[in-house]
């Protein structure tokens, strides 16, 4: 904070530069006349200070319109043009909003750093308006899609407008519930190989066990085999760290929230020699490297130059994705846009799922009698694996019509689990894999009822409507997953339930995320009994995504 507060010099002095340009030919006059030159000087100075103090103080605190909005008080704060800044960084990301949406309403306003007002929108009917009806109208800010871009690539996730609407079409085939019930039996192979893996280690004589490094390792087999019918092999018991798998996690272990703040307001910060800077690099070169090689293996399979034998050579996403046509031009995508929606896919596909099953089971050792429920309901499924099948050595060289006696469970038995449902269901309420996205304005508009100036900065919060008082009762807080057989919980809609965004922005890949987190789930409890270390405070860290602090270990044995 203090370093942040010692470079609001430099933020002013940026202000003057950019006012003398305007200001500048006005005053050269007076300051070549020897008797206006004292004026000319004190004008010089007074004015940009002056319009400093009008711009961060009158206009953000007074003037703006979005000041008519209810919302907490900033007290002294104001002084130093911290707004709300500092009640935001103490506490857990999101939570600050929460209390003030309990207090407040389903729109409230609040100040970041220089007074600048912001928007927090957690009524149903506005978010819809927001998300839906006028969706295009409230677009990613640009250094949020600057900063995304870099790790996600310039593909769906970043598209605005026609462009958005353009990806979206062609992308929807490679999504459905068809092709995703194909890729089901190769979702058991890396949980297979992280049940071995772990078991490996506790034979070793381990009883404590890093939850998300297993996982990490896990879900990048998971997208690699199921997205682009490739078989990296990093949970494979013995394996070597995985040069792509060490790049996602320095990417998202140090993409935490104050850095990135700092960042957009010092964007020449990006640029030093800081060893942040240099491993965010390195790791984006890795990235950038690997997908384009992904690229390149899919044109050779879907040319003819290299023919697999087993169903990835048509059957992944990417060889889906290849073979799709625009219909208008009757165009596919180019190699940039299939290695922008390759590196997209990698990073949401690997990091959000491997949280999300981190947290679960975080929650679940903590909750042993829920752990036992789920345990017992898995076994009608998950119990007549035959992890002897030639699947488990090969996911990609099997062919379909010699799944049957791998004895996987189908994609509907799975989803015929209700128990299971209901965890996962819970854990996406509780901990969203992001717990807070933001859109700018792009035009002065009105949306029910309310003034939304254009470049206002609104924030869209899955981690305030999934848990506020007044759409899930008292417990809102509470990891409860049979509150999913009570009419409170079934009655949320989709603007209040939404671990997965909304609206035209929902995630693409939503089924495939919510099938691989339950086949990871019901693989790992089937096996293991895990249970909390006594005295370990696990806090929740806002990176990109909401991630254990300190890291998740625990207690592990065989069932």
């Amino acid at each position: 904070m203090s370093s942040l507060l010692g470079n609001l010099q430099s933020i002013a002095e940026q202000q003057l530069q950019v006012l003398w340009q305007k200001a500048g030919p006005l005053l050269q006059p007076l300051l070549e006349n020897e008797q206006w030159k004292p004026y000319a000087i004190t004008l010089g100075v007074l004015g940009p200070l002056s319009y400093i103090f009008y711009k961060n103080y009158i206009d953000n605190l007074y003037l703006n319109p979005l000041n008519r909005l209810p919302g907490p008080p900033i007290g002294w704060d104001a002084l130093f043009m911290l707004g709300n800044f500092r009640s935001i960084t103490v506490a857990e990301t999101a939570r600050p909003q929460l209390d003030w949406t309990e207090q407040y309403g389903g729109i409230i306003r609040y100040y970041g750093l220089f007074n600048i007002p912001r928007v927090m929108v957690s009524d149903p009917e506005l978010l819809k308006q927001i998300l839906v009806t006028h969706q295009y109208d409230f677009v990613k800010p640009k250094e949020l899609a600057e900063f995304i871009g870099r790790i996600l690539g310039v593909g769906l996730l970043v598209a605005e407008g026609a462009e958005h609407r353009h990806q979206r079409k062609m992308l929807n085939p490679v999504f459905s519930v068809n092709a995703i019930r194909g890729m089901v039996p190769d979702m058991f192979v890396p949980g297979k190989r992280l049940v071995d893996s772990w078991t490996e280690e506790l034979s070793d004589g381990a009883k404590e066990i890093n939850i998300l490094n297993g996982l990490s390792r896990a879900t990048l087999d998971v997208i690699s085999i199921n997205g682009f019918g490739y078989d990296y092999a990093s949970s494979v018991p013995g394996a070597p760290p995985n040069d792509l798998n060490e790049a996602y996690n320095r990417v998202f272990a140090g993409s935490d929230t104050f850095i990135r703040i700092l960042f957009a307001i010092f964007p020449f910060m990006r640029k030093l020699p800081l060893k942040r800077n240099i491993e965010f690099r390195k790791a984006i070169k890795t990235i950038d490297t690997e997908s384009m090689k992904l690229v390149t293996e899919a044109r050779k399979r879907s040319s003819g130059e290299k023919h697999g034998s087993g169903r990835k050579a048509t059957r992944d996403l990417l060889s889906i994705m290849t073979k799709e046509r625009d219909e208008a031009s009757g165009e596919g995508m180019d190699d940039n846009a299939l290695q922008a929606q390759i590196m997209t896919f990698l990073a949401a596909g690997h990091e959000t799922t491997s949280v999300t099953v981190t947290w679960a089971l975080h929650e679940l050792s903590q909750h042993p009698e829920i752990q036992d429920q789920l345990r017992e309901e898995i076994k009608s499924v998950f119990s007549n694996i035959n992890y002897e099948h030639p699947l488990f050595a090969d996911p990609i060289g099997v062919d379909e019509n010699e799944l049957a006696g791998a004895n996987v469970p189908s994609f509907d038995e799975i989803n015929n689990l209700p128990f299971l449902n209901n965890v996962v269901k819970e854990i996406l309420r509780l901990i969203p894999p992001v717990p807070m996205t933001n859109r700018t304005v792009e035009k002065d508009i009105v949306v029910g009822g309310y003034l939304f100036p254009k470049g206002a900065r609104v924030f869209i919060p899955p981690a305030v409507t999934q848990r506020m008082t007044s759409a899930w009762g008292e417990d809102g807080l509470v990891f409860r997953p049979s509150r999913w057989d009570e009419p409170l919980a079934q009655a949320a809609g989709p603007y209040t339930y939404m671990p997965f965004l909304a609206g035209g922005r929902q995630c693409i890949g939503y089924r495939f995320a919510l099938i691989e987190i339950k086949i990871l789930l019901g693989v790992l409890i089937n096996a293991f009994k895990f249970t909390a270390k006594p005295g370990v405070e696990i806090k929740k860290r806002q990176a990109i995504t909401w991630r254990p602090s300190p890291d998740l270990i625990l207690y592990v044995e065989r069932v």
